[in-house]
């Protein structure tokens, strides 16, 4: 029992740790998609890239159309010292966020099997709560 106390405490240290990263940590709701970095081939029959050497890297936002076929958007390269950053922050924020989900759904979990290790002392020493 005393590790479970133990385990519970340490994981609400690091959900606090976690939630504070988060607050500092900026989300953007009407950014849509994800960002992707990718190589591709221009079409050209005569170019490189038709025997492998690619170009790129280029800044894409992956995301479904209407029908929900993913599709890839380029970033123009006037808009990618904007927007580059601002989808940065998001994927931090969803991974902060993430993190504090889990911990929390972790110490659920602990104070659970603490509370049926409390039962199951009681039981055995005759106690009632």
């Amino acid at each position: 029992m005393e590790e479970l106390e133990k385990t519970i405490a340490l994981l609400e240290l690091q959900l606090k740790r976690a939630k504070s990263a988060l607050s500092r940590t900026k989300y953007h709701p009407e950014l849509k998609g994800t960002l992707v970095m990718k190589y591709v081939k221009c079409g050209r029959p005569s170019c490189e890239c038709q025997k492998g050497k690619l170009h790129g890297m280029y800044a894409y936002i992956k995301t479904k159309n209407e029908d929900g076929k993913q599709i890839f958007k380029y970033i123009k390269t006037k808009d990618k010292d904007t927007l580059i950053p601002l989808y940065l922050e998001n994927r931090e924020y969803k991974k902060a966020l993430a993190k504090v989900n889990k911990l929390q759904k972790e110490i659920s979990h602990h104070n659970n099997l603490l509370r049926k290790e409390k039962k199951i002392q009681d039981g055995k020493t005759g106690q009632t709560c």
